[in-house]
Order: structure tokens, then C-alpha cells, then sequence
């Protein structure tokens, strides 16, 4: 352990370094995006989905520019090439393991115990009921591959020689990406989202980040990564499915 803790501490420039690029990355496609958007919702009155779908696609577009110029025009590195051999239907079982006990945890926790003891404004739904056709293409599809290009892509990649220290199994960099992914979520809050919601959303989908990253180092590809992460969005959508069925 002692020897674990000293390699983090030499390694905090990188982790730093990493997370900076990342979340510039991020921040930098909100600045981008917001004027498009803007722009178009003026001309044209575009919706929830359309906005969300032009702030993917500049995640995307960046984070993929930022890896070429990194990396000298490889994206290999970046786990864009073929998986190694792994169980898929481990994949899907486990995926549903993980993330349906932490949806029920979280909401219980966050939008049932503390939304109760301490109601806070804002939000507590993030998508649109009546446009759920384009939430499939946009939640499911484009929000999993964008985000799964920018975490598990870039942010994880750039760790991978710190994945030799682990904790309970888990390498670092695995660890590391399942928080920064969930943090990620944080900008619910500032979009006009409730405290306990946002809360609810980050804690589920450091879960779920977490295992998308074992998944990403597991076969050395970003291929099983966006597999977990749009089951994951496909399972959490289940509620608001049933909802509109009735």
C-alpha cells in the first residue's frame, strides 16, 4: 500500500495534467456549442434533444482533434481498434447488475430521502417525455459514443501507465475515469437541474463509469466501453418507457 501511495503521489502532475485537458475539453464544447445553439434556437426554435445533439457532436469533434494531435495521427492508442476477447453476455448481465441497484440506491437516497428532508428547487426530470423518439438517437447513441470518446478514449488512455496501482482490483486509471465520468454530470446543476437530482445522476453514473472503464481496459478497446455505457442509458430510460406505455 505504501508503495501504491508513493507511484499516486509521483503521478499527481499526470493525473492533474489529464484532467485539465478533459475537462477543458468539456467546458471548451459548452462555449462552442451554447452560441450554435443559440443561433438556431432563434432561427429555427430547435429542441431540448437537437441542443443537446450539437453539444455531442462538438465533444466529439474536439476530443477526437485532441487525440490526433496528441498521439501524431494514431487513434489506436485511444482504444479505437478491435476488442480483445471478452464474454458480451457477461457484459450485458453485469452492466444490468451494477447499474439497477445504483439507480434504486441513488433515487432512494437523493430524490426520496434527502429531496424530502431538504426540498430543493430545480428540475428533477432530465428528458422531454414528448420528443422521447429523438432521445433515442440522442441520449442513447450519440450522448453514449461522444461521452465514451471523451472519457474512456481520451481521459482513461492518457492514465494507462498508471493502471499497474490498483485498489480492490481496480486499476487507477479505471477508478479514476468512473469518477470523472460521473463529475461530468455535475453541469445538470447548472443547466437548472435539483441538487438531489444531479446527485442522483452522478452517483449512478460513476457506477456505471466505473464499469465502463473496467470494460475499456479489460479488452483494450472503446467498442465493450460504449456497449456498457448505452445499456446503461437504455435501462435508465426504462421507467420513463413504461411511463409512456400506459
Amino acid at each position: 500500500m505504501e508503495n501504491s501511495f508513493k507511484k499516486i503521489t509521483n503521478s499527481k502532475f499526470v493525473i492533474i495534467w489529464v484532467s485539465l485537458i478533459s475537462i477543458g475539453i468539456f467546458i471548451g464544447s459548452i462555449f462552442i456549442a451554447n452560441p450554435i445553439s443559440n443561433i438556431l434556437i432563434n432561427d429555427y426554435g430547435i429542441d431540448f434533444n437537437t441542443k443537446q445533439s450539437i453539444f455531442k457532436i462538438t465533444i466529439l469533434i474536439i476530443s477526437v482533434i485532441s487525440m490526433l494531435i496528441l498521439n501524431k495521427g494514431n487513434l489506436k492508442e485511444f482504444g479505437f481498434k478491435k476488442p480483445k476477447p471478452i464474454s458480451y453476455f457477461k457484459l450485458t448481465w453485469l452492466t444490468a447488475v451494477v447499474v439497477i441497484p445504483s439507480i434504486i440506491i441513488s433515487a432512494v437516497l437523493f430524490l426520496g430521502v434527502m429531496d424530502t428532508l431538504f426540498p430543493q428547487k430545480g428540475l428533477n426530470k432530465i428528458i422531454p417525455e414528448k420528443n422521447f423518439l429523438t432521445t433515442i438517437v440522442t441520449i442513447w447513441f450519440l450522448s453514449s459514443f461522444s461521452e465514451t470518446i471523451l472519457t474512456r478514449g481520451l481521459f482513461q488512455s492518457m492514465l494507462k501507465n498508471l493502471k499497474q496501482i490498483k485498489f480492490m482490483r481496480l486499476s487507477l486509471p479505471v477508478i479514476l475515469t468512473g469518477i470523472f465520468f460521473g463529475l461530468l454530470h455535475t453541469s445538470l446543476f447548472f443547466a437548472g437541474k435539483s441538487i438531489w437530482f444531479t446527485a442522483f445522476i452522478v452517483s449512478f453514473t460513476t457506477s456505471t463509469g466505473v464499469l465502463a472503464a473496467y470494460y475499456r481496459e479489460k479488452s483494450d478497446s472503446i467498442i465493450p466501453a460504449f456497449l456498457v455505457h448505452l445499456l446503461a442509458n437504455i435501462i435508465g430510460a426504462i421507467p420513463l418507457i413504461l411511463k409512456m406505455l400506459r
